[in-house]
């Protein structure tokens, strides 16, 4: 296994940079280095097929910070594996450069899905090169090809990188301002296209929205939960396919329905209903459920 460290740099750009210029905001700084950091903590779980890391993994994985130039802040950084704290799962899996390799291109599919998504107002298809063998596919490969609302991907684990690791870049973003921090890059080396690059201008990008289908649906499912001062509550949905419930559901009560139908319901171990549904519009997964917006629940009950 290469345990080469991998050098990679950042740099921070804005007016709290310039020359002569004392004051920093101290937290849109940490938190800006603290979401990256913690992206590319996501790429080592999935690649090592962890949920989150351990005390004993934090011994072998770290990112370091070398040298810090002032200007625009540059940071020289490296991602590390301790030879001497290495064990098994780790050791023929991953590497320090395929760390930030995975991270950079699910970064990309990030960035250029949300703006394909952004552009076009649905969420793009995906096609997946390899996924039998899973092997990485190196430079420019890791996104064969985004256009025509199509993104070619050389590795299914990068959008699941790219899932994951959205919420960072998100905050990341939260912290830009053209007053202050106004711009976040890293690349693999100095002086060379920053492969990871937001600036205020992204503010915004990665924020998830709903949407309410305006067909209502007709499914069976359970009432398992029913707040009658709020009017809402929780239901599993019955799958025809797998004979099962899916997980659970919130849902709310349109106007002003007789609630009893819905107590009722809690009786009973399937009910028939009719409803709208409210989706999440994730360029990465595609349109899914949040939440239903019921209509009616009809008065002859599923046995």
């Amino acid at each position: 296994m290469d345990n080469v460290p991998c050098p990679f740099n950042i740099k921070l750009t804005g007016p709290a940079f310039i020359e002569n210029n004392q004051r920093i905001d101290l937290l849109d700084f940490a938190n800006t280095l603290l979401e990256f950091h913690k992206a590319l903590d996501k790429t080592y779980c999935i690649l090592t097929n962890q949920q989150r890391i351990s005390p004993s993994n934090r011994k072998q994985y770290q990112l370091i910070t070398k040298s810090i130039t002032k200007g625009s802040l540059l940071l020289d950084n490296e991602i590390i594996f301790n030879s001497a704290q290495l064990v098994l799962p780790i050791v023929g899996i991953i590497n320090p450069q395929t760390i930030w390799e995975y991270t950079s291109a699910g970064f990309k599919f990030l960035k250029t899905v949300y703006e394909l998504f952004s552009k076009e107002k649905k969420a793009p298809q995906y096609v997946i090169n390899n996924p039998v063998n899973c092997n990485f596919i190196t430079g420019d490969n890791n996104l064969i090809n985004s256009t025509d609302n199509i993104v070619t991907v050389g590795d299914p684990r990068i959008l699941d990188i790219a899932a994951k690791s959205r919420p960072h870049y998100g905050a990341i973003t939260k912290s830009l301002n053209a007053n202050n921090i106004e711009g976040f890059q890293a690349g693999f080396k100095r002086d060379t296209t920053s492969e990871i690059a937001l600036d205020f201008n992204d503010r915004g990008m990665f924020k998830q929205r709903s949407i309410v289908d305006k067909n209502p649906l007709q499914f069976h499912a359970k009432i398992i939960d029913f707040n009658t001062e709020k009017r809402t509550g929780k239901l599993k949905i019955f799958d025809l396919a797998t004979s099962s419930f899916s997980h659970d559901y919130n849902f709310s009560i349109i106007g002003d329905q007789d609630i009893i139908p819905y107590i009722e319901a809690l009786k009973h171990p399937m009910v028939s209903i009719t409803a709208l549904s409210e989706n999440i519009l994730d360029p990465v997964h595609g349109l899914r459920p949040l939440k239903y917006q019921l209509i009616d629940i009809e008065q002859k009950m599923v046995s």
